[in-house]
């Protein structure tokens, strides 16, 4: 039995679809003062959500789209949203945490 390589992000193949989302979420972090998360690799989750069709890469089946409607909540509140993409300024300076590690979905807004 031969082992499987492992899955390397960094070999996502850019496409204009995941660049796509990518601006969009650059224009969301510059209009509500946001930034990416240190903890996500950005380029794997703008890649799920381009697979999915632009639902939330964590909660797809309740959340719609991505930014959903729960992730200016939940990082006034948490410091990161639940998937991790966005996070406060603030929080980047001084993360407690994984954000996973501070609540789950249940608990957010």
């Amino acid at each position: 039995m031969t082992k499987r390589k492992p899955v390397v992000l960094a070999t996502i193949k850019p496409t204009k679809a995941v660049a796509d989302v990518i601006a969009g979420w650059v224009e969301f972090c510059k209009k509500n003062n946001l930034t990416f998360s240190p903890f996500t690799d950005i380029r794997f989750k703008a890649n799920v959500v381009v697979e999915i069709h632009g639902h939330c890469p964590c909660a797809r089946d309740t959340r719609f789209r991505c930014p959903c409607d729960q992730c200016l909540k939940e990082v006034e509140k948490f410091g990161t949203c639940f998937c991790a993409v966005f996070c406060s300024k603030k929080y980047v300076q001084t993360p407690t945490s994984f954000p996973h590690e501070s609540f789950t979905e249940s608990q957010t807004i």
